[in-house]
């Protein structure tokens, strides 16, 4: 169940990541300037190593949904809502 719950954040996470990616081309053909792009690249790799690590350590460790998955659940949920 972790797993597939951490899957569909991924997902969701990928596709949030392409509409980013999009609007910066866009603010870019508009004659905006990038600053920082190693660290918007280092932020990026470094979120989708996080959630592949996660799915990782709850793949070795068997973990089962517990009490304080469903408090993380619930404020990764309510982060994506706002």
């Amino acid at each position: 169940m972790i797993l597939s719950i951490l899957l569909i954040f991924f997902c969701i996470r990928l596709v949030s990541l392409k509409i980013s990616i999009n609007h910066s081309k866009q603010l870019k053909a508009d004659g905006a300037v990038e600053y920082g792009v190693k660290n918007s690249k280092f932020l990026a790799i470094t979120h989708v190593l996080i959630y592949v690590l996660a799915g990782v350590e709850a793949f070795i460790n068997k973990d089962t949904f517990s009490f304080a998955n469903g408090i993380g659940l619930v404020i990764l949920i309510f982060a994506y809502i706002m």
